[in-house]
């Protein structure tokens, strides 16, 4: 896609250089906690490759400012990225990982109502701290004994 794409990397302060992608990648380093929310908001499309069973927070942020996440497909984390519907996901391939970032960035009507359906579902079940935080005051307070 050549110039009608800025590609930014941020969270680590390393050398654009050193691999070779310096006309590529703009490494922007370790940010303020206070300057991603504004990174993401400036992003049409955010990618977040985690293999573990648990997901990753970025693609949680992406959806809450609007920026569409893109990620690999896991059977750890279909409990909550849904392609199409809240992410695009794909196959953990460069060609896959190419093809689908190329559609999230071209497809701008898909990438909008995708990112708007993600910033709803953050904004309707997940902005709400308080009844997941009295779940584990109450199990701290009084934990289950083991039947084991």
């Amino acid at each position: 896609m050549g110039e009608r794409v800025r590609i930014v990397a941020a969270g680590h302060d390393w050398n654009t250089v050193d691999y070779g992608v310096e006309d590529v990648i703009e490494n922007l380093g370790l940010l303020k906690y206070e300057e991603t929310a504004d990174l993401y908001r400036k992003c049409a499309v955010g990618l977040a490759m985690m293999a573990t069973p648990h997901p990753s927070y970025l693609p949680f942020e992406f959806m809450a400012t609007g920026c569409l996440p893109v990620g690999i497909h896991n059977p750890g984390t279909t409990w909550f990225y849904k392609h199409e519907q809240n992410c695009l996901l794909s196959e953990a391939s460069t060609t896959c990982l190419t093809d689908t970032l190329e559609r999230a960035l071209c497809e701008e009507t898909m990438r909008a109502n995708i990112a708007r359906n993600a910033r709803n579902e953050i904004r309707t079940h997940y902005s709400d701290w308080t009844p997941e935080m009295a779940k584990i005051y109450h199990f701290l307070c009084a934990p289950k004994p083991r039947t084991d």
